[in-house]
């Protein structure tokens, strides 16, 4: 059967459509005097049911349900039911706030195109470890969303793949783009396991665990943790301290002066980074410690 690409009264492309005819006031008469679905339309017509709903949409025929929000013949509502999430502060959010302030991208994206608006709210992270975007695609489950998890090969050589953890939420963007520093102390606060879980987070995207051999009869292990937003690693230092951690901020300007300042912090002691692994427990960068 031969297609063709219609247009609504403003000129608007409203998709492919059979060159079979459905007259106006046949349909209006079959969809609602009779009240057959466009499954059962199509089935008249010989045609396919989503030819019966670009047909409604090029004569600006309401289907049924829309407005109630239930499907019809089995073809959803074009008006989309938002996914509740769990925004109650809690170990999984705090670990979900340290990774977005870390590796992980959140942004809102809207543009206006010749057939509407398109609006996106996307939560995204790349990583080279697979136990990393394991462990993140795991936590996004928890405040009840539905992320995508997929391997991107590489197309340049000498290159590693990475894992891409991707889902799509207007309540959590929007959220999370309004929080202020005070609102984030707050919500990891509650109780020394979310402040835990927010340290992982925010280890686990901007950390690294490194050997320092100053002596050939010892072995020095030493963390730290890099962010260019002074206030978040503030926060950190803040927290980490409240832990009995000792660390030291120290700050760097690259050479390619596009970059932002970096703010690091180092720990150094035995005993204390020893305590921090054993603490906070890290999915990845651990390996040199593991080692030991």
């Amino acid at each position: 059967m031969k297609l063709q690409m219609i247009r609504g009264e403003k000129g608007k492309l409203m998709g492919t459509q059979s060159l079979i005819r459905i007259p106006k006031e046949i349909l209006k008469k079959l969809y609602y005097k009779d009240k057959l679905s466009s499954r059962d339309i199509a089935k008249i017509y010989d045609i396919n049911q989503k030819s019966v709903l670009n047909w409604l949409t090029y004569y600006n025929l309401p289907r049924v349900g829309q407005e109630k929000g239930y499907s019809l013949g089995g073809i959803k509502s074009s008006k989309k039911k938002i996914r509740d999430v769990n925004l109650e502060p809690s170990k999984t959010l705090s670990y979900l706030l340290g990774v977005c302030l870390g590796d992980a991208c959140v942004w809102e994206f809207h543009k206006k195109y010749s057939y509407g608006k398109v609006h996106q709210y996307k939560i995204k992270l790349n990583v080279v470890d697979k136990l990393f975007a394991k462990e993140f695609y795991k936590m996004l489950e928890k405040i009840n969303l539905c992320p995508c998890i997929s391997f991107i090969k590489s197309t340049r050589k000498n290159w590693q793949g990475q894992w891409s953890v991707v889902t799509s939420s207007k309540p959590f963007v929007k959220w999370y783009k309004k929080l202020n520093l005070d609102e984030i102390e707050k919500i990891i606060s509650i109780d020394d396991l979310s402040k835990k879980e927010f340290i992982r987070g925010f280890y686990e995207s901007e950390g690294s665990c490194y050997i320092n051999n100053k002596s050939k009869n010892k072995i020095f292990l030493s963390i730290s943790i890099t962010n260019t937003n002074f206030s978040i690693i503030k926060l950190m230092e803040k927290l980490l301290k409240e832990m009995n951690y000792s660390v030291k901020l120290n700050s760097y300007q690259s050479k390619n002066i596009k970059r932002k300042k970096a703010y690091q912090l180092r720990m150094h002691k035995k005993n204390e980074v020893k305590n921090f692994f054993e603490e906070i427990k890290p999915v990845i960068k651990r390996s040199q410690y593991d080692k030991l």
